[in-house]
């Protein structure tokens, strides 16, 4: 009898861990960027949002973007447009989107691309850099 307890709950052990560890599993990322094409609209093509009223989606933790894209989709978060976006997803899709967006890199906030960065200013930017701004009191580093 001892010998079938133990079975049973080898058994049961193998069953639960089986099926936690599928809940988690992460998705395709090369799927997720496809899938997430509506998604980058305000979160950006990187996770790298367009302004501050959109959160960046960029290195977040799988687990989290999972749970807070089924909170939307089950009604747990209100927000129209949220709701309303990730409607149609099923599994797949939030574990593949939720998979992209945290392979993303966070970029630092603040800081232009190359192609923003006008020559000009950086020629103005080493100037006081090297030798200070008298007119403004802005000593040189």
């Amino acid at each position: 009898m001892k010998s079938l307890n133990n079975l049973f709950f080898l058994a049961s052990f193998f069953f639960i861990f089986t099926l936690s560890s599928n809940a988690f599993a992460e998705g395709n990322a090369e799927k997720g960027k496809e899938k997430s094409q509506v998604c980058q609209g305000c979160h950006g093509a990187d996770g790298n949002s367009y302004g501050p009223e959109w959160p960046n989606l960029a290195s977040q933790h799988t687990s989290y973007l999972t749970k807070q894209i089924r909170n939307f989709k089950d009604g747990v978060r209100k927000n129209e447009t949220m709701n309303s976006m990730v409607a149609g997803l099923n599994d797949e899709d939030i574990k593949d989107i939720a998979t992209y967006f945290s392979s993303q890199s966070l970029a630092p906030q603040g800081t232009p691309s190359n192609e923003q960065l006008d020559s000009e200013l950086i020629k103005t930017g080493r100037k006081i850099y090297k030798g200070g701004n008298r007119y403004s009191g802005v000593p040189a580093c």
